[in-house]
């Protein structure tokens, strides 16, 4: 329900919603039989219009949907802001069941400008095994690209060039109503295989006291299992494609930041095993916690220094995986800003898994890189069930970077980068080329469903070139804000320093609001230089709040 949806755009999508349920069998009861539906609009709001638990009949969830009406709006359609309140928010409840299955369809009536939470949007999906179908009017190249990582078959795009498009058999088919036992013959299912990615990982544990021996037990199965989830490359010495890896603990009992004693415990390079099975055998039998004092900024820096630039043929994608389960100490806090901001600007890839309440969060954020949503995932608890998250969020994710979907080093970086102190890392730099800075253009309604799982996987009709608390009446706000007029930059810029010329907003401190009406914005962290997205609940706050990423990071970071 856009500013741009017309009557008979927003008929179209009811008639399709009609067509979808008339083959439905809605479920009458909270068991794991039938389909119960949800229906939502979306702009820059998303708005529960119809809950599972409302219509357990099949012609009055039928009248209650006809009867939805067209809401006028100048909210700016945000598809990936309503798929994250989905995954997030929608499926918080869901019955469960080893045939249960959670698809999603939203309808949009053309594309929307929020790149970074369509991405996110998918690796969330994917992380916890929803199936996204995208039915567009027109075309939605944001969404084509983001779908382009999903390698499972069961995300869907369909989009309608004109009225006689509207047979979408193969979404009842092959997401709705699909038969695991007798599939149809257009729907097939997909195991997806190792992932083929040109990359150098290297995995930094957090093997400290201060990790119990079940989040550590966490660890190393977590990277056990993803060595699984890619081609291991069976000549590490060439360059014949395929990725490596190397694993280190950190920090040995006996380090100390004054004493030559090395801050980590090498357990294997990028060029000791060009065989999963050996790496998971070693994993097994010889990784053992050490329980020595966290210092993690020294273990990026001698990782990167004996791991990375020793190896001969680097990869083209090189990345630093940390998981974490505490905070690193206070002597090394510098050391980490340091080393993570240094490797950021050398073009490293940083992602980061955090376990467990011990973890500082504004040290898991400058571990990773940006966007951070899509770089740090942190897990309260170290269950069964939060692992297979973890895995398939990560999983993704390495899809996500091999079809380059982030710059790295960011844009906003590249000032920051060009005037790093060479003091303590001129060595480093030294031995690295500095990576040149990519140039970038920065210039409905909505359905879910849960029925029963006969099928594991489901048929993508089009394919692409190119993973909160329970809260059903949280709304994200992407809204205009009030403080640009303009969305030319410049322009923006001008407006800016007009309005406020008496005080300079990026130097208050974040401010969530009041009240309870939560949207994501962004806000600047002028200790850190950095933007950050936090929830505003509204009725308040100040003016350090921006709606987008880059809107932050071109006022408050030209004028810190």
């Amino acid at each position: 329900m856009s500013q741009n949806v017309t009557q008979g755009s927003f008929q179209r999508m009811k008639d399709i919603v009609a067509s979808l349920l008339a083959n439905m069998t809605i479920s009458r009861s909270n068991c794991p039989t039938g389909a119960r539906v949800s229906v939502l609009s979306y702009n820059t709001h998303t708005k529960h219009l119809i809950r599972f638990s409302e219509f357990q009949r099949d012609d009055l969830l039928m009248e209650a949907v006809e009867k939805i009406p067209l809401e006028r709006s100048s909210g700016r359609r945000n598809i990936g802001a309503a798929m994250r309140f989905v995954a997030r928010n929608v499926f918080k409840r869901h019955r469960h069941g080893a045939l249960m299955r959670k698809v999603a369809i939203f309808f949009t009536a053309g594309p929307s400008q929020d790149t970074t939470s369509i991405n996110t949007a998918v690796l969330e999906f994917s992380a916890l095994d929803i199936t996204p179908v995208v039915i567009a009017l027109s075309e939605v190249p944001n969404v084509r690209q983001a779908f382009s990582v999903d390698d499972t078959g069961r995300f869907q795009l369909h989009v309608l060039d004109s009225e006689e498009d509207d047979n979408l058999g193969s979404i009842s088919n092959c997401a709705l109503c699909f038969d695991k036992c007798n599939p149809d013959p257009k729907c097939k299912e997909v195991v997806p295989p190792p992932i083929i990615i040109d990359m150098d990982i290297a995995y930094i544990i957090d093997s400290s006291r201060n990790v119990g021996s079940e989040e550590f037990e966490t660890m190393k199965e977590f990277v056990s299992n993803m060595v699984d989830y890619f081609v291991i490359a069976p000549e590490p010495m060439t360059r014949d494609g395929g990725a490596r890896v190397a694993l280190v603990q950190q920090a040995p009992w006996n380090f100390t930041v004054n004493e030559k004693a090395s801050s980590v415990h090498e357990e294997f390079d990028f060029v000791q095993y060009n065989n999963k099975n050996l790496m998971k055998r070693h994993i097994l039998k010889s990784v053992h916690q050490l329980e020595g004092p966290l210092a993690i900024g020294h273990a990026i820096e001698w990782t990167i220094n004996n791991i990375f630039l020793e190896a001969p043929s680097p990869r083209k994608h090189r990345v630093i995986f940390t998981i974490l389960g505490s905070k690193t100490s206070s002597w090394d806090r510098e050391t980490l800003g340091k080393m993570s901001l240094e490797a950021k600007c050398q073009g490293f890839t940083m992602f980061t898994l955090a376990l467990g309440s011990e973890v500082d969060d504004t040290e898991t954020t400058e571990l990773s890189s940006d966007p951070v949503e899509q770089h740090l995932l942190q897990l309260g608890r170290t269950g069964q069930l939060e692992l297979p998250y973890a895995l398939q969020f990560s999983r993704t994710f390495l899809n996500l970077l091999k079809r380059q979907m982030n710059p790295y080093p960011p844009p906003y970086l590249q000032e920051e980068c060009e005037s790093l102190d060479r003091g303590d890392t001129q060595q480093l730099i030294a031995r690295t080329d500095r990576i040149h800075f990519p140039e970038l253009d920065y210039s409905d309604i909505l359905q879910t469903i849960e029925l029963p799982n006969l099928n594991g996987q489901q048929k993508v009709t089009e394919t692409t070139q190119g993973p909160v608390g329970y809260t059903e009446e949280v709304e994200y706000d992407y809204g205009h804000n009030e403080y640009f007029a303009e969305t030319n930059a410049h322009a923006g810029k001008e407006t800016w320093n007009e309005e406020h010329s008496e005080q300079d907003v990026c130097f208050v401190d974040m401010d969530s609001g009041e009240c309870e009406d939560y949207s994501l914005k962004w806000y600047y962290h002028i200790e850190r230089d950095m933007c950050f997205q936090f929830w505003y609940g509204g009725c308040g706050g100040n003016k350090n709040r921006f709606e987008t990423q880059e809107e932050c990071e071109f006022f408050c970071r030209k004028s810190a």
